[in-house]
């Protein structure tokens, strides 16, 4: 299987747009933590490859340190990314 891998311009969409979800998440008080996820196939790099599956406290999610795209990733355009795990409006 061969990874489909988008624009540059469509990466930093992508990328601004998971930042600004994050930021939307942390002030919502309703997300409790978050999920990371990996592509799942052979272009994925070792590190993400150990983040996958990984859940991370909402008030500790930073983008590149705990949630995808990880600072140490070897991909130019990683396929990454996280979403909320658990949600509670308590």
């Amino acid at each position: 299987m061969v990874a489909h891998y988008m624009s540059d311009k469509q990466f930093k969409l992508i990328y601004e747009t998971a930042a600004q979800n994050l930021a939307a998440w942390k002030r919502s008080g309703v997300v409790k933590t978050l999920k990371c996820y990996s592509a799942e196939d052979d272009d994925v790099c070792e590190t993400c490859r150990q983040h996958d599956g990984n859940i991370v406290k909402i008030e500790e999610a930073v983008i590149g340190v705990y949630i995808p795209k990880f600072d140490n990733c070897s991909s130019n355009q990683c396929r990454c990314y996280f979403r909320p795990w658990d949600i509670s409006i308590e």
